[in-house]
């Protein structure tokens, strides 16, 4: 294999671990595969020199300080990541394992300015033992006559949709913007235009909350908020098997439901401060659409009932009203679960799975055991090869998911409740095993002497 075609595939790997740690638990089998790979590919390239030095020249990479190479196209999001936290060069060195590119994989989903506070991504990799990564800054003289800009054909296709997307969505949002502020008939042509392209980028078989890995933060979180929210509407639609036409409305609701912030002059971000104000929005965004051109009656009706929660104990109160409405409903849920999983103000997300489980505790309350469980059914929780701590205090990992109980699959026991290692790991089924036994987190095994490898291959290789 030549160098080049190795060191593609190495990025590529570590790219998709990086997007994955967002979403799952260290040691989860989407990250452990791709880190496994990813120590091949560098073992090969290992195999050649002493060390695998990479400079990052915005989306160029120069090897070993003299080859120019133009950077993987699976590989945007580690280099953005990478010089995120500082870091434009790296260096592999002989012996690095898949467990040290994991370490390597935490530091950097971690907000810069935490790293930062700590002595930089480096000391943080070497106060863990880490000595086969070096992360630095690039020599000067691989800096001379380089030309930057990125062609835009070398883009790779799923980075170049979601950035279709978004400038749909920005066309869309920024009329919406405008007619709001000058208090003019809402036109949602471009929304819907928007919620097309969306539609059709949802292919079959993906998760829309591995969508949401893809998308960046953007520097108008209202509008990447709207893109995340509307994601999961589609996807929720497709998982129902609505037809194009309901799909189409549901997705232009989901896109215009918080339409009331804008005719109040509220920040996002800012919005709870104004407790009163905020409260006005759903009424707010309703009487809007309801004067704008071509609105259909389910966007009103989400923009006005999308905060009331399923025992109508939000707002705004309307008396006699005996349910909302289940698109709203659905558009509340996917409002807190964004709201969950994206970094703001330096902070990242919580996992997805952390998420679910604090939004269990919302079912009958904020959403009905109906929707939530179908919602979950779409976006995933604890995946085969997550870890997990069970309420009983024993470690397992998942085997295979459970359709009918999203909440209780099928874990293999891997420690006793006191934390020693069964002696033959024991694979039960939760929702057979009474309400007492249930998943009380995801968990980092490293933390607890686990080394994965071993317990996932089984599920990689099928067995």
């Amino acid at each position: 294999m030549q160098p080049r075609s190795s060191l593609d595939d190495l990025l590529r790997t570590l790219n998709s671990a990086l997007r994955m740690a967002q979403l799952y638990p260290r040691g989860h089998q989407s990250i452990a595969s791709s880190l496994q790979r990813a120590e091949e590919e560098l073992a090969a390239l290992l195999r050649r020199c002493a060390a695998v030095d990479l400079g990052i020249l915005a989306e160029e990479i120069v090897f070993q300080d003299g080859d120019t190479f133009q950077a993987t196209s699976g590989a945007d999001h580690l280099l953005r990541i990478l010089q995120s936290h500082g870091v434009d060069r790296v260096t592999f060195s002989q012996g690095c394992s898949a467990e040290d590119l994991s370490e390597l994989i935490d530091v950097l989903q971690q907000s810069p300015e935490a790293v930062q506070s700590r002595g930089g991504s480096h000391r943080v990799l070497q106060a863990r033992g880490i000595r086969t990564i070096t992360l630095n800054r690039l020599t000067p003289t691989a800096l001379q006559a380089k030309d930057l800009a990125r062609p835009p054909d070398q883009l790779d296709a799923e980075h170049r949709v979601v950035s279709g997307l978004f400038v749909h969505a920005r066309a869309g949002f920024e009329g919406i913007v405008e007619s709001a502020m000058s208090h003019r008939p809402i036109s949602i042509g471009p929304a819907r235009a928007y919620v097309y392209e969306l539609t059709q980028a949802l292919v079959e078989g993906r998760s829309p909350v591995l969508s949401l890995a893809l998308m960046e933060r953007h520097e108008d979180e209202w509008l990447t908020h709207l893109v995340r929210v509307t994601t999961l509407a589609v996807g929720y639609a497709r998982h129902l098997g609505l037809t194009p036409e309901q799909t189409a409305a549901l997705g232009t609701a989901s896109f215009l439901y918080d339409v009331g912030l804008l005719a109040l002059g509220l920040r996002r971000e800012s919005a709870s401060e104004d407790e009163r104000l905020f409260q006005m929005h759903p009424a707010e965004g309703a009487r809007m659409l309801l004067l704008g051109r071509q609105v259909d009656r389910l966007s009103v009706v989400v923009a006005f009932e999308h905060h009331m929660r399923y025992d109508l104990s939000g707002f705004p109160r309307v008396s006699g009203k005996r349910q909302i409405h289940p698109m709203a409903e659905l558009v509340g849920l996917a409002d807190e679960f964004v709201d969950l999983v994206t970094p703001r103000s330096g902070e990242r997300g919580i996992r997805s799975d952390e998420a679910i489980l604090q939004l269990s505790r919302l079912v009958g309350k904020a959403f009905s055991a109906r929707l939530f469980s179908s919602f979950v059914s779409m976006v995933g929780v604890f995946a085969p090869g997550t870890f997990v701590r069970l309420s009983d205090g024993r470690l397992a990992m998942v085997v295979t998911t459970n359709p009918a109980h999203v909440l209780r699959p099928r874990v293999r026991i891997i420690t006793h409740e006191d934390g020693r290692a069964v002696d033959r790991p024991l694979t039960i089924d939760l929702a057979d095993s009474g309400p007492s036994i249930t998943i009380v987190a995801g968990l980092d095994p490293r933390e607890h002497g686990i080394l994965p490898g071993p317990l996932i291959r089984p599920l990689i290789d099928g067995a």
